[in-house]
């Protein structure tokens, strides 16, 4: 058996709660993940930035808070191909 262990980051409005969208409230700007086997030996990994559609704009605390920039995100995939890769 194996197991898949994953880390999400997030961004959020950068203007607040009162300008975000009530359906979307996050966005998904990175997947980190690692495959364990059985003996809990990690023996795959992924990595990817994710390209933010709806909030384009960093908020500032997510960027304190995760050390990511907004130039790592410029290059990135969409989430859609992000999650093709992840998958």
């Amino acid at each position: 058996m194996n197991y898949i262990i994953f880390d999400l980051e997030w961004n959020q409005c950068p203007q607040g709660k009162t300008r975000e969208n009530p359906k979307l409230p996050f966005e998904i700007i990175e997947i980190g993940a690692l495959k364990l086997n059985a003996q809990l030996q990690v023996v795959d990994e992924f990595k990817t930035f994710i390209r933010p559609v709806f909030y384009p704009v960093m908020n500032g605390d997510v960027v304190r808070l995760t050390k990511i920039r907004p130039q790592e995100l410029e290059g990135a995939p969409d989430f859609p191909a992000a999650y093709r890769a992840f998958r």
